[in-house]
């Protein structure tokens, strides 16, 4: 079984028949594929579901991640759904549209998504908590359920200064140097515990199967416009490309898994 998670770069098509990259990836493999990834989704909500999912006692083949961009966070909502938040977004997956209560606290949102940006958010708090997920992630592969993680860069926003090959470049050159080129105060203490922790997750990068060339790069002339299935995102065309690059790095990384799996 190969267990998908991401954003809505992953998951589900919003129309039938579903044209995304894992249900592609499900037409070319021998084996199940288990697909999780929803839109508006988070790092820290797919680190939430394979806790969940480890607790079913269920036993993937690989796992592929689909990272989506830091700035968002997931917060545990009622049956199972979640909240996510970050700049521009926040949902609730299972609201109910036409319930009088969504309406009333949609009138709110704006008040706590301004909350959230103007005194949540810090940048190298959430890059630091995305490199750690990514590793709590290749942790819960590795020793639980024992299989594979890939973990790909599906996207990164035009309007942000980060962008994870560029950071993933400049750990690697000098966690120090990184951190305090982000405006930390280079005497308080928690600079030090941020220089620390990437010198840490600097360790561990030869382990991670971390794939940072990014599906938007990839299939940049295969977006759909206003007028396209999913505005924003790959159109069916797209999706393919992206299964293919999947299925190119799988063979490229675990050569005897591919043909198992495959």
């Amino acid at each position: 079984m190969i267990y998908v998670n991401g954003d809505s770069w992953s998951q589900r098509s919003n129309i039938d028949p579903d044209y995304s990259w894992p249900c592609v990836l499900q037409s070319r493999v021998k084996c199940r594929v288990i697909n999780q990834a929803a839109g508006c989704g988070s790092n820290s909500r797919i680190l939430s579901n394979l806790y969940k999912l480890y607790h079913t006692n269920t036993k993937p083949n690989l796992i592929l991640i689909g990272l989506t961009v830091h700035s968002r966070w997931h917060l545990p909502s009622k049956m199972s759904s979640s909240w996510n938040i970050g700049h521009g977004i926040i949902n609730d997956r299972f609201a109910k549209k036409n319930d009088v209560k969504f309406h009333r606290d949609l009138n709110n949102e704006n008040k706590l998504l301004a909350f959230f940006v103007d005194d949540v958010y810090d940048e190298i708090e959430y890059i630091y908590q995305m490199f750690n997920q990514i590793w709590q992630i290749h942790e819960l592969a590795t020793n639980y359920f024992k299989c594979p993680v890939i973990f790909f860069n599906s996207w990164f926003s035009p309007h942000a200064d980060y962008h994870l090959a560029n950071v993933y470049e400049e750990i690697c050159k000098d966690p120090r140097a990184w951190v305090l080129s982000t405006g930390a105060d280079i005497d308080d203490y928690s600079t030090h515990e941020y220089v620390a922790a990437f010198n840490f997750f600097r360790t561990k990068f030869n382990e991670w199967h971390l794939v940072l060339d990014s599906w938007s790069d990839l299939v940049y002339n295969k977006i759909d416009d206003d007028k396209g299935l999913h505005p924003g995102h790959p159109s069916p065309e797209g999706h393919k490309m992206i299964c293919d690059s999947v299925l190119d790095t799988i063979e490229q990384r675990y050569p005897l898994l591919y043909k198992e799996l495959i």
